[in-house]
C-alpha cells in the first residue's frame, strides 16, 4: 500500500454492533475504515497495552496499521489501529484472551 493510500481522510464515531459501543473511527484515502486498538479493547473491558504484544502475532494484526488519531487530552498521536473487519465480536474470539477476562 502507497503512502497516499494510508493517509487518514477524516476521523468520525462509529458504533460496534455486537457492543452497541461508540468508537472512534479512521478512513483511509482508500476508504477502508481502521478503530483504534485502544478504543476496541476499552470496549473489552480490557487493557491494551497488555493484548497488543499478543495480537501482534495473530492473523488479524496483517491489516494492523499505526495510523495518527486525534485524541481530546493528547492531540495527535500514532496508534495502532485494526481494519474493521478483523475486529473479534468478542474478546474470547482472540487467541489468548480467554484466560485473562
Amino acid at each position: 500500500m502507497d503512502e497516499s493510500q494510508q493517509e487518514v481522510i477524516a476521523q468520525t464515531t462509529v458504533i460496534l454492533p455486537f457492543l452497541d459501543d461508540e468508537v472512534p473511527a479512521l478512513y483511509l484515502a482508500d476508504g477502508r475504515l481502521y478503530i483504534p486498538v485502544c478504543a476496541v479493547c476499552r470496549a473489552f473491558g480490557i487493557h491494551a497495552d497488555t493484548h497488543i504484544r499478543r495480537w501482534r502475532t495473530l492473523v488479524l494484526w496483517i491489516t494492523a496499521r499505526k495510523l495518527p488519531f486525534q485524541t481530546e487530552k493528547r492531540g495527535k498521536r500514532l496508534v495502532w489501529c485494526l481494519l474493521i473487519s478483523e475486529v473479534p465480536d468478542t474478546p474470547q474470539e482472540t487467541y489468548g484472551m480467554k484466560d485473562d477476562i
